[in-house]
């Protein structure tokens, strides 16, 4: 990754008209960014994943769905039901 930001660097620096020698103090600078982003990145899904087991320990009552369990006999009834509205509207356009 190092390699193919330094490259790129010093491409663009060619078609900035630089020298070479301006450009290359960037790369740690770059890097560090990089570097601390990923690391942020991580810092959130970590705390994301946290709070979430959290919610999920303390209050269960949230994660149940409204109305009890869909079974499959229900699922059967919603797929035939949005076919049969489905053809319903191809037949009518």
């Amino acid at each position: 990754m190092t390699a193919l930001l330094v490259v790129s660097l010093m491409l663009v620096s060619q078609k900035m008209k630089q020298s070479h020698l301006y450009i290359l103090p960037v790369v740690p600078f770059v890097i560090g960014l990089f570097h601390n982003f990923d690391q942020q990145r991580d810092v959130t899904l970590d705390t994301i994943k946290e709070n979430a087991e959290k919610l999920r320990r303390e209050n269960r009552r949230l994660f149940e769905p409204i109305g009890g369990p869909i079974t499959l006999d229900e699922l059967d009834r919603r797929i035939n039901r949005a076919k049969y509205h489905k053809e319903k509207e191809s037949d009518e356009a």
